[in-house]
């Protein structure tokens, strides 16, 4: 069995990813990976078992590394609807901030191979998201739906905000980010 070295694994992620947001997920081959990786395609057997492997792999290391970044600065002791501000900044800053893993996100969230991932995956990847909400209803500061519901309805305004921003059709200005974020607190609160 062959040695898995970390450099190689990190030129594996990295090509996936420029290649995923420049070509899509479909027209990103184990082949171009391998090729912008420097590697030969049996390199990437070593480490994935297949295509969809990688890619289910690499999309949860992103998430977990964004929710990390985005949970980060926010502390327990803190009133929740200030957290809820402090957590969307983070989250705008970060999509500003790293674009093509906000593309690649968004590519698979939208792609068949969301429904792939194995539970125990999606139970640590929203592990910090689902008790931050789960606080807020335990404090009854949200209403009484789904994590899910509130998830849809703080996130969406503000993806919205930021792909028009991306496409150049609005700028991303304080008040914007103001009036989004009040419009996300406002759709959850009780």
């Amino acid at each position: 069995m062959r040695r898995k070295d970390d450099n190689k694994l990190t030129n594996i992620f990295d090509a996936t990813l420029e290649l995923v947001t420049s070509k899509g997920l479909s027209e990103t081959s184990v082949s171009k990976i391998a090729k912008k990786a420097n590697i030969s395609s049996s390199t990437i057997y070593v480490y994935f078992e297949s295509k969809e492997d990688l890619l289910i792999k690499l999309y949860v290391k992103l998430k977990k590394n964004m929710s990390k970044s985005i949970f980060d600065s926010i502390e327990n002791s803190s009133e929740f609807k200030e957290s809820f501000k402090i957590l969307l900044n983070n989250f705008i800053n970060y999509i500003i901030e790293n674009p093509d893993i906000f593309l690649f996100i968004e590519q698979f969230n939208n792609s068949p191979l969301y429904n792939k991932i194995p539970q125990e995956y999606y139970d640590d990847l929203y592990q910090l998201h689902d008790s931050f909400y789960q606080k807020g209803k335990e404090q009854n500061l949200l209403k009484d739906v789904s994590i899910y519901l509130l998830t849809v309805y703080t996130y969406y305004p503000v993806v919205q905000l930021i792909k028009t921003y991306f496409s150049g059709e609005v700028e991303l200005t304080d008040s914007n980010i103001e009036s989004v974020l009040q419009m996300s607190w406002d759709a959850i609160k009780v």
